[in-house]
């Protein structure tokens, strides 16, 4: 097992940044926050995946995990369908990034 950090827990202003502060205080993984806005994004493509994981492996992070998100996300407990739909196709990318990085 290594130490690792969540993004979450870093500036998530600047990917090369969090993987510098992550790296300068000691953590070996990271899991990277996949959102709307900023980096890494949910909606990259699979050129901008593969430059996140060349990122982490210069900065000699191991990805451990990943976090998908959106602000409107739905959710798996509402009793609205459309809501629960929202939530799994947000999972379902987030698989699909996983298979990329």
């Amino acid at each position: 097992m290594k130490p690792g950090i969540t993004q979450l827990c870093l500036g998530r202003k600047n990917l090369d940044e969090d993987l510098r502060q992550a790296k300068r205080c000691g953590y070996e993984a990271i899991e990277l926050a996949f959102g709307d806005t900023g980096v890494p994004a949910l909606d990259s493509s699979r050129a901008e995946l593969l430059e996140i994981r060349s990122a982490c492996a210069a900065a000699g992070l191991q990805i451990c995990s990943l976090i998908p998100t959106r602000k409107d996300g739905g959710s798996l407990l509402s009793s609205q369908q459309a809501e629960r739909e929202k939530r799994m196709a947000i999972l379902r990318r987030g698989l699909e990034i996983a298979e990329v990085l």
